[in-house]
């Protein structure tokens, strides 16, 4: 009997000591990915980020701006859920000829993946 009382108090505790975890939102991720026209990556391809058409067009009103590591990867992190436009320069070469955009709103709890190919 005492043996019960006693793997039930353990039982009791380890149950009253558990915590519940909150399920969190977290923020939208964007990883571009940038390679050239023989699908190399290319690193160093400094990649801006825009909330808008214009601002990319003009290039003004950058939000963030990061460069890509040695397998030509650049992750943007805790972004809003929207639309973003991008530009990758390294040099002459750039990403003006092929995609610009996100094609949707990033979402929530996701890492949307753009591959770019400068030239």
């Amino acid at each position: 009997m005492k043996r019960i009382i006693y793997l039930l108090l353990i039982s009791l505790y380890c149950l009253s000591s558990c915590q519940k975890t909150e399920y969190q939102d977290v923020s939208p991720k964007l990883e571009i990915t940038v390679n050239d026209n023989d699908g190399n990556f290319i690193s160093n391809v400094t990649v801006t980020l825009y909330t808008n058409e214009s601002g990319w067009k003009n290039k003004t009103n950058d939000i963030l701006e990061a460069e890509t590591n040695s397998s030509g990867i650049v992750l943007f992190e805790e972004l809003e859920e929207q639309i973003y436009y991008f530009s990758a320069v390294k040099g002459d070469l750039t990403n003006d000829e092929s995609s610009v955009a996100t094609l949707k709103p990033l979402a929530i709890n996701t890492k949307a993946q753009i591959t770019l190919i400068i030239k």
